[in-house]
């Protein structure tokens, strides 16, 4: 979630606390409702829901995707080429190639599939 995106959800926590606090049937003692409003958007901004959250993104906007997606087609020209121009490969020309391919699946498996940063 971007800075502007928390400090967005921060505001909307102030205002709605805000807004509570001035019905009549809701008693705060003077000068808390402020005080409560900060804290807690102070903890909203630090909250790992909030600091991790996905922006909901589409595909072709990730820069992780699009890289990992380059580095596939890079990956797979190289191995067919080793095919397609008529004589076989050596298995060490084959192995050249397989992180250029696999590598690339694995960082999108990863994207798309993980709910959490890796260190939390």
């Amino acid at each position: 979630m971007t800075l502007s995106r928390k400090r967005s959800v921060a505001a909307a926590v102030e205002r709605a606390i805000e807004n509570a606090t001035r019905r009549p049937d809701v008693h705060v003692a003077d000068g808390l409702a402020e005080v409560a409003a900060m804290k807690i958007a102070g903890a909203v901004m630090v909250a790992p829901e909030v600091k991790f959250a996905t922006d909901g993104e589409p595909w072709f906007q990730s820069y992780v995707t699009l890289g990992s997606l380059v580095a596939l087609v890079g990956g797979c020209y190289g191995l067919g080429y080793d095919f397609l121009d008529g004589s076989i490969p050596t298995p060490s020309e084959l192995t050249a190639h397989l992180p250029g391919v696999f590598g690339p699946l694995l960082a999108l498996y990863g994207r798309w599939v993980a709910t959490k940063p890796v260190w939390a």
